[in-house]
C-alpha cells in the first residue's frame, strides 16, 4: 500500500491521516481537510515529519474548466477585478445519524458544501479572505445554511451555501472593469456546465469538456508521487481554506469547540 484515501467524515480526519503518515504512507484526505484549522496545523506538520505526501481532494479544482477560470482571471483579460461571488446548494434532508446533519462529526452546509465556493473563490482570486459579515442558519445543531461577505485584498466577495434549497446550484461568477465570466457546476463540470466570458464587449461559450473531476484528481495525484510534480492543491492552501471557515464560524456566532 502506497496511498491510503481517508474519505472518513472531519472528524477522523487528523487521527487517521495522521496515523496512516507515521505509518509511512502518503495520504489523500476528503475536504474539507479537518474539524478546525488547528488540526490541519497538526496534520501538516505530520506530513513534514514523515516525508509523505499529504493532499486535500478537492477534486473539482483539478478540471480543465476551473484550472481554464483560474488561468483567464489571472491573464488579466477581465481588467481589474471588482466583485466575485461563488454558492453551493445540494438538497440534503436530515435524517439521524446523517454526517451532514451531525455536529460531532463535522456536519454543517458550511463545512461539507461552502467549503467548495471557498475554495474557488481563494483560487480564482489568488488572496485571502476578509470576513466581513457573516449568518448561519442552525437546525440540529448545524448550520443548515450560511452566507457570508467576504474582503480578498480589497476585492469584495460573497458565499453562500444551504442544504435545504429548492434545487441543486453551484455557480461561481467574477466581474472585472474589463469583463466577467459565470460557470454554472464548477463543483462537476462533468455532470453538466455551462462556463461563459464576457470581454471586449463580446461574450464566448468556454469549452467545458475534459476528464471528469475525480479522474482529474487521480491523475494529478500520480504525477505528483510519481513523477514529482509539484501539488496542486498545497498543504498551506488546505490550511488557508480551513481558517477561512473557522473564521466565517467565528463572525456569525457559532460555538465551533469540540
Amino acid at each position: 500500500v502506497d496511498l491510503v484515501y481517508n474519505a472518513l467524515p472531519p472528524a477522523g480526519h487528523m487521527q487517521w491521516t495522521i496515523a496512516a503518515l507515521e505509518a509511512g504512507k502518503h495520504v489523500l484526505c476528503e475536504k474539507p481537510f479537518a474539524m478546525n484549522a488547528a488540526q490541519v496545523r497538526r496534520m501538516n506538520e505530520a506530513a513534514e515529519r514523515s516525508g509523505r505526501t499529504l493532499v486535500e481532494a478537492f477534486h473539482y479544482r483539478h478540471h480543465a474548466v476551473m484550472r481554464r477560470a483560474v488561468a483567464i482571471v489571472r491573464s488579466g483579460e477581465l481588467g481589474m477585478i471588482e466583485r466575485a461571488e461563488a454558492s453551493f446548494d445540494v438538497p440534503i434532508p436530515f435524517s439521524e445519524g446523517e454526517l451532514r446533519w451531525t455536529r460531532e462529526q463535522g456536519g454543517g452546509a458550511l463545512m461539507d458544501l461552502g467549503c467548495y465556493p471557498m475554495h474557488a473563490l481563494r483560487s480564482v482570486l489568488g488572496a485571502e479572505p476578509t470576513v466581513v459579515e457573516a449568518r448561519c442558519t442552525m437546525e440540529h445543531g448545524v448550520d443548515v445554511a450560511t452566507a457570508a461577505a467576504l474582503d480578498f485584498a480589497g476585492v469584495p466577495a460573497s458565499l453562500s451555501c444551504s442544504m435545504k434549497p429548492e434545487r441543486f446550484g453551484a455557480t461561481l461568477r467574477v466581474t472585472g472593469s474589463d469583463g466577467s465570466l459565470e460557470i454554472l457546476n464548477f463543483v462537476a463540470p462533468q455532470l453538466g456546465c455551462r462556463f461563459t466570458v464576457t470581454a471586449g464587449g463580446e461574450t464566448r461559450q468556454e469549452p467545458t469538456e475534459g476528464s471528469a473531476t475525480y479522474v482529474a484528481q487521480l491523475v494529478e495525484l500520480g504525477d505528483v508521487l510519481l513523477r514529482g510534480v509539484p501539488q496542486l492543491i498545497t498543504n498551506a492552501d488546505s490550511l488557508g481554506n480551513m481558517t477561512a471557515i473557522d473564521a466565517v464560524y467565528a463572525r456569525a456566532g457559532v460555538d465551533r469547540a469540540f
